[in-house]
């Protein structure tokens, strides 16, 4: 059964919480500290966060659930509809005291500035029977700081994809694929070329070049010419790809 603002409020299931972010069945989370991918906090002041950057962001309220209630976390719309998205949300377990944090990316192509207190995490919250198996997960907020330092140092870096890295690998790939085919069809060209050449050679001693063939030898000539050419071509862009 989810839970609505006054029964979340007599359960007291938030703990240092704003009369003002209560909605009709959930709580919003409000930014306490921010930390960036270097491990510096930012406690009490805003943040920048640059496209494609992700920060980790720790809740100003504890969140303080029995044994019997679960809760639900969603990131905000307004941060959905600016670009922002977390990467960690869903379920809080039953048991759980404490703060609540999560990693934050930018994935708009603008800068969006994280706001002190602002809100970041919608929670709702469910009633239910006690589960057979559950404990208490008492979080210390001083080794819960730290441990979101480590992941942000250690588990995503400061963008959520190398862009720069795969586009130069996608370049190379692609401008590698296009040397491939130029050497194929330049191959090709030349051996067709050569056999035609002998053939005509051949053809020279066991056939006029007047009379009734000659109209024959001539378009074959001019199909040589024009294979010439494209073989030319074909060398002077491959050495162009090369050489780029």
């Amino acid at each position: 059964m989810m839970l609505t603002d006054r029964e979340i409020r007599e359960a007291r299931l938030v703990s240092f919480d704003n009369d003002g972010r209560y909605s009709a069945t959930s709580y919003d989370l409000s930014v306490d500290t921010i930390i960036d991918s270097t491990g510096i906090t930012y406690r009490g002041e805003g943040y920048s966060v640059k496209p494609q950057e992700i920060v980790w962001v720790i809740s100003r309220e504890r969140i303080e659930l029995p044994a019997n209630i679960t809760a639900h976390a969603v990131i905000k719309t307004s941060l959905c509809n600016s670009g922002l998205l977390a990467l960690n949300i869903g379920i809080v377990d039953p048991g759980w005291q404490g703060p609540l944090a999560t990693a934050i990316i930018n994935f708009s192509s603008s800068t969006y500035y994280l706001k002190p207190k602002e809100s970041f995490l919608r929670l709702s919250f469910f009633r239910h029977e006690t589960p057979s198996k559950h404990k208490a997960y008492i979080i210390d907020a001083n080794n819960y700081l730290e441990d979101k330092k480590k992941a942000a140092i250690e588990t995503f870096g400061s963008t959520f994809l190398d862009i720069d890295g795969l586009a130069k690998k996608v370049s190379s790939n692609l401008i590698g694929g296009a040397k491939e085919k130029i050497f194929f069809w330049s191959a090709a060209a030349a051996i067709l070329l050569g056999f035609l050449s002998v053939f005509i050679a051949v053809s020279t001693y066991l056939m006029p070049w007047s009379g009734p063939y000659q109209g024959h030898f001539d378009d074959l000539e001019k199909r040589v010419t024009v294979l010439e050419a494209t073989s030319k071509k074909a060398t002077a862009e491959e050495r162009q790809v090369g050489a780029e």
